[in-house]
């Protein structure tokens, strides 16, 4: 309460009036992409749950390590790329 009641003039941009942006994609815009990324999305996985399906049987190696250990890791490895960069 008392930051944003008695030092509301603190947080406030210099430019309080001018008026917002515009959105950058319509909401039309942005459900279909929406909808494709959902499609592409369920694609991925199918073929990573194919992928995982074959690993385990050349490598000899269980679902659980593949789904506890592995896949943390190589989904976040994008992540931990652009921390490092």
């Amino acid at each position: 309460y008392f930051q944003l009641g008695t030092h509301r003039c603190l947080f406030e941009g210099e430019d309080a009036d001018d008026e917002e942006e515009p959105p950058d994609l319509t909401p039309c815009t942005a459900a279909i992409l929406l909808g494709i990324a959902t499609v592409v999305t369920s694609f991925s996985t199918d073929f990573l749950i194919h992928a995982i399906k074959g690993t385990v049987s050349s490598w000899d190696v269980s679902q659980e390590f593949i789904g506890i250990i592995l896949l943390p890791i190589i989904g976040n490895a994008a992540e931990h790329y652009t921390a490092i960069t």
